[in-house]
C-alpha cells in the first residue's frame, strides 16, 4: 500500500507539470504513477489503486447545465457510494485466501456499469506490463459500446500515461505500446483483445490467449456459462486464476438470462466470489438495486463527511453521491403504480424489470407466463416489506397417536429450479396451525410426489400444500388459503413419505395426490392409513376425460388437459375480488385480490418464473388443493361456533363471501 498522509486527487490540482523538460515532470507523474499501481491513503481512508485511477484518470460524456440548457461535456466520472461497493468487492475478489475469484455483478439500469467496468479495463491495460486483457459481450452493439467507452478513457489520458497503437482494431486486438527512444523501435506493453460470444454460439471466441483480466460484458443476453467455461483455460494456471474474471448483467426482460441467473445463484460453484447473503445463509454475487440508480434521489455530500472523518482533509474536497434509498423505493414503488395505470401490464413489467428493488426482480422474464406476474410480484414484495413468514418446524408422531410440532433450523428449499449443490432436504412450513379437532373438510390438500427412479440431479421435488377452506365467517380471518406446506426432496424417499403422511395427519386433511408415480399412495394403503389422508379419484376427472380407461382408488393422473385445468384455477384464485372498498357513491375505490392469501414466497416466485418447460411442484400442489376444494364445494359442512346465515349464502353461491373486511384478526388489510 502507498499510505500519503496528505495528498491532493489529480482532479483537484491547480499547478500540473506539462512540461517534460522541467525538473518536477518525471517526479510527479512517477508520484502518480504509484497513486494508479498500489493505491492511497488519505486522512486513514485508503483509495484502491483501480478506484483512484477511476475518478482521475476516467473520462465520459455526461450532462451539464449552461444557460438553463442540458448539454454533453467531457469530463471525469463522479464518486457515487454505489462506485466504493463495487470496488471493495473486486477487492476481494482479487485479493482472496483462496485465490483469485470471478465476480458477477447485476443490477438496475442507470447505475453506470459500463463506465466504471470500461475504466476497469483500461486501468489493466495502461498499468499491468505484458499484460493481454479481454473485452466480451454476447453481442456486437453491446461490446461496441465498451470497447469505445474503454477507448474515450485511453485518448484522453495525460501524455506521461498515454501510449502509442501499434494495432488499432477494437474488433479485434489494441496493442498498447511505447518508441524505444534509443531504438526507435516500437515496443508493445499490453494488447486489449475483443471478443463476441455472439449469444453463446461463439464459445471458443478466447481460444488460445493467456489473458491477465477478463470482462463479459451484458451477459443475461445469452448462453455465457459455456463461454466461461471455455475461457478459464486462458486465465488458469498451476498457482490458481491469473485474474479476477468479471461478469456483468444488467436487468431487463431475462428470457435468454437462466446461465447468469445460476452464476449469480450459485458464484461458489463456478469459484466466484460470493457476495451477498440472505437470512438463510445463501450466498449471491454482487446486486445493485434500482434504489441506487441515477433515477431516483441522491444525497450529495462530502467524502469526509460521508466516512464520519472529524479532522478535515482533502476528503472534505472530494464529493461522494450517496443514494437515498428510503425515498428511492417510494419513488420506485409509486412510478410503477403510475405506469401501470397509464400504460398497461407490459410497461409495468419493464419498469419492475428496469429497475428493480431485488434480485428477483431483476431475472423476470415477459414472455411464456400465463399468470399475472404483475400482481405476483405486487404481493411478493408485500411479504417482504412487511416481513411476513412462516414457522419452519419437523413433525414428531407421539406415542398417543398425535401428531406434534417442533421448531428447527432446517431450511426450506429456496432455489427454483433447484441447483445440483442444493440443500433439497427442505422442511415443513406453517403460517397458520391446525385448529384443535378439526373436522374432516375444514383443511384439504395436494400432493405433487416425485418418482423414486428420477436421477439425483433431476431438478423434481415432492410437494404437498395444506388448504384451509372456511371455517367461522363471524370470526376467522384464515380461510380458503394455504396455511403449511412440504416441499423437498430428502435422500430417502421414505422420509418424504413420513413427513408428508405427518402433515396431512397433523391438519386431518386428505390430499389430492398426482398418481402417475404410485409410490407415496402405495406408502399409505401398505401403512394402512390411505381413506385417512388420501383422497379417492374425484368426479370432476370423467367431466375433462369422459373416456378415460384410467382407473386408480386413489388420486389423479396428470394429463396437459387437467394440467391446463389446474392452472385455469390458480388464475382464478389469483385474480378473484375477495374484498372491496366503496365510496359514498357505491363505487370500488379498492380492491384486493385472491392474491393477497398466499403467504408463501417459494410459491410466488415458482408462479413468477413458470414456463411451460419447467417442473413446477409447488404450482401443481397448489392447483391439487385448489381442484379439491371446489370438489368438496356444497358436500362437506364446515365447523362454526354459531348459526351464521353467511355459510348457507356462501353454499348457494359459487362466488365465496369475502370476511376479510368485517374480521379484527385478519392477517389482511387493504
Amino acid at each position: 500500500m502507498y499510505n500519503l498522509d496528505s495528498a491532493e486527487f489529480l482532479i483537484n490540482m491547480k499547478s500540473i507539470p506539462e512540461d517534460e523538460t522541467s525538473a518536477e515532470y518525471d517526479s510527479f507523474w512517477e508520484n502518480e504513477y504509484k497513486k494508479i499501481t498500489e493505491g492511497v491513503t488519505i486522512n486513514g481512508f485508503y483509495f484502491s489503486p483501480f478506484i483512484y485511477w477511476h475518478l482521475n484518470y476516467g473520462a465520459l460524456y455526461k450532462d451539464e447545465l449552461v444557460n438553463k440548457r442540458k448539454v454533453r461535456r467531457l469530463g471525469k466520472p463522479q464518486l457515487w457510494d454505489s462506485y466504493l461497493q463495487i470496488d471493495d468487492a473486486i477487492g476481494k475478489a482479487e485479493s482472496h485466501e483462496d485465490g483469485m475469484k470471478g465476480l458477477v455483478i447485476v443490477g438496475s439500469r442507470r447505475i453506470s456499469k459500463t463506465i466504471i467496468t470500461s475504466s476497469y479495463m483500461a486501468h489493466k491495460a495502461v498499468t499491468q506490463f505484458g499484460s493481454d486483457n479481454l473485452i466480451s459481450a454476447l453481442n456486437q452493439p453491446d461490446l461496441s459500446n465498451t470497447t469505445q467507452a474503454v477507448d474515450l478513457i485511453l485518448q484522453n489520458l495525460p501524455k506521461y500515461l498515454r501510449f502509442l497503437r501499434i494495432e488499432d482494431d477494437w474488433k479485434r486486438q489494441v496493442t498498447l505500446g511505447f518508441k524505444d527512444k534509443t531504438t526507435n523501435k516500437r515496443n508493445a506493453f499490453s494488447r486489449i483483445h475483443v471478443r463476441n460470444f455472439d449469444e453463446g454460439n461463439n464459445t471458443e471466441a478466447a481460444a488460445g490467449l493467456t489473458l491477465s483480466s477478463f470482462m463479459l460484458e451484458e451477459a443475461g443476453k445469452g448462453n455465457m456459462l459455456n463461454c466461461l467455461s471455455a475461457t478459464i483455460p486462458c486465465f488458469d494456471s498451476e498457482y490458481g486464476w491469473r485474474c479476477s474474471p468479471i461478469v456483468i448483467g444488467t436487468s431487463g426482460d431475462m428470457t435468454k438470462a437462466s446461465d447468469l441467473e445460476e452464476l449469480f445463484n450459485n458464484p461458489e460453484a463456478y469459484n466466484f466470489l460470493p457476495v451477498q447473503t440472505n437470512e438463510t445463509g445463501k450466498s449471491y454475487g454482487l446486486f445493485i438495486p434500482g434504489t441506487k440508480s441515477l433515477k431516483v434521489p441522491r444525497n450529495d455530500q462530502p467524502l469526509g463527511l460521508y466516512l464520519s472523518k472529524e479532522e478535515s482533509s482533502e476528503l472534505d474536497n472530494i464529493t461522494i453521491w450517496v443514494s437515498d434509498e428510503e425515498k428511492g423505493r417510494e419513488m420506485i414503488l409509486k412510478n410503477r403504480e403510475n405506469v401501470k395505470k397509464a400504460s398497461g401490464l407490459e410497461a409495468y413489467l419493464k419498469e419492475v424489470m428496469y429497475y428493480p428493488l431485488n434480485h428477483e426482480e431483476c431475472f423476470m422474464e415477459m414472455s411464456q407466463n400465463i399468470f399475472p406476474v404483475d400482481i405476483l410480484q405486487e404481493q411478493l414484495q408485500k411479504l417482504v416489506n412487511n416481513d411476513i413468514k412462516g414457522d419452519n418446524v419437523e413433525l414428531v408422531l407421539k406415542q398417543d397417536g398425535k401428531v406434534m410440532h417442533k421448531f428447527t433450523d432446517k431450511k426450506p428449499v429456496v432455489n427454483f429450479p433447484i441447483k445440483p449443490a442444493d440443500d433439497t432436504e427442505g422442511c415443513v412450513v406453517i403460517w397458520e396451525y391446525p385448529i384443535a379437532d378439526a373436522p374432516y373438510g375444514l383443511y384439504t390438500a395436494g400432493t405433487d410426489p416425485y418418482k423414486q427412479s428420477q436421477a439425483h440431479y433431476s431438478t423434481s421435488l415432492g410437494a404437498t400444500y395444506i388448504y384451509k377452506r372456511v371455517h367461522n365467517l363471524s370470526g376467522e380471518g384464515w380461510q380458503n388459503m394455504p396455511v403449511a406446506c412440504y416441499v423437498g426432496r430428502p435422500r430417502k424417499i421414505d422420509q418424504w413419505y413420513e413427513t408428508t403422511k405427518l402433515l396431512l395427519m397433523y391438519y386431518n386433511a386428505k390430499s389430492l395426490c398426482e398418481n402417475m408415480d404410485y409410490g407415496f399412495i402405495q406408502h399409505c394403503v401398505e401403512k394402512n392409513i390411505g381413506p385417512k389422508v388420501l383422497e379417492r379419484t374425484p368426479s370432476f376427472l370423467t367431466d375433462i376425460h369422459p373416456n378415460s380407461m384410467v382407473n386408480r382408488d386413489y388420486g389423479i393422473h396428470m394429463t396437459r388437459e387437467i394440467k391446463s385445468h389446474l392452472l385455469g384455477l390458480i388464475i382464478e384464485y389469483l385474480t378473484e375480488e375477495i374484498d372491496v372498498e366503496r365510496d359514498d357513491a357505491g363505487t370500488i375505490t379498492k380492491a384486493r385480490l385472491g392474491v393477497s392469501r398466499i403467504l408463501d414466497p417459494l410459491l410466488l416466485k415458482e408462479l413468477l418464473k413458470f414456463t411451460p418447460k419447467l417442473n413446477v411442484d409447488r404450482i401443481i400442489a397448489f392447483g391439487l388443493t385448489l381442484a379439491m376444494s371446489r370438489t368438496l364445494y356444497n358436500k362437506v359442512s364446515v365447523h362454526s361456533n354459531s348459526e351464521d346465515d353467511r355459510i348457507k349464502e356462501y353454499f348457494k353461491s359459487r362466488k365465496p363471501y369475502s370476511p376479510f373486511s368485517h374480521v379484527n384478526n385478519s392477517p389482511f388489510r387493504l
